[in-house]
């Protein structure tokens, strides 16, 4: 009866010990505590790009009409630029604090 009860007790700790294991396998062994976003630098730098072409626009107006060459060139050049801003994310992560997941080193803990 009592060596049944040890093989019974030894078997389900062995159980236990397994399902740590996956668990722990299974788990990151860190986590993120802070994440740093910024606004996305080449947006910045485009929307700049347009900005000085709209203005650019506006200047040659003085020498040349509406739809003229130079002026649907120009408004293809600000097209594009446009096109290019709206395919950029608006932020970036910059950063990425990572820290010890706190489950993982108490599962670890358990087997010493």
């Amino acid at each position: 009866g009592e060596h049944l009860n040890t093989t019974r007790a030894v078997a389900s700790t062995q159980s236990g010990l397994e399902r740590i294991q996956a668990q722990l396998n299974s788990m990151k062994k860190e986590i993120s505590i802070g994440r740093q976003m910024s606004i996305n630098p080449d947006r910045q730098d485009l929307q700049q790009r347009i900005n000085a072409k709209q203005i650019e626009r506006q200047e040659m107006l003085r020498t040349f009409k509406e739809g003229a060459p130079p002026v649907r060139a120009m408004d293809t050049a600000i097209a594009n630029l446009q096109d290019l801003l709206r395919s950029q994310n608006a932020v970036v992560q910059r950063t990425d604090n990572l820290a010890p997941n706190p489950v993982y080193t108490r599962l670890q803990n358990s087997f010493a």
